[in-house]
């Protein structure tokens, strides 16, 4: 409980080249000097399992045509030990 949750999402090799939009949280998270979009958050104090929605859409030059793809980050905040 407490803690920080770090979550890097991109394409492939993280590469600018498929201008990637990233969208964790439903915040638009901008793609940083490696190629990838990263956020941070703190996890709730109570134990429990959660999920973070990402989306990420980006331009297939292989068909040429904007694609997406949805995901649930999901995690365990465990009880703390004393």
């Amino acid at each position: 409980p407490g803690d920080e949750l770090e979550i890097k999402a991109g394409i492939g090799l993280f590469s600018y080249q498929a201008r990637p939009k990233i969208n964790i949280n439903g915040t638009n998270v901008e793609i940083g000097d490696g190629g990838y979009a990263l956020s941070k958050t703190k996890v709730p104090p109570i134990p429990g399992k959660y999920k973070i929605p990402v989306s990420v859409s980006y331009f297939n030059q292989t068909i040429g045509k904007e694609e997406s793809m949805k995901v649930n980050v999901e995690y365990t905040v465990a009880k703390e030990c004393n």
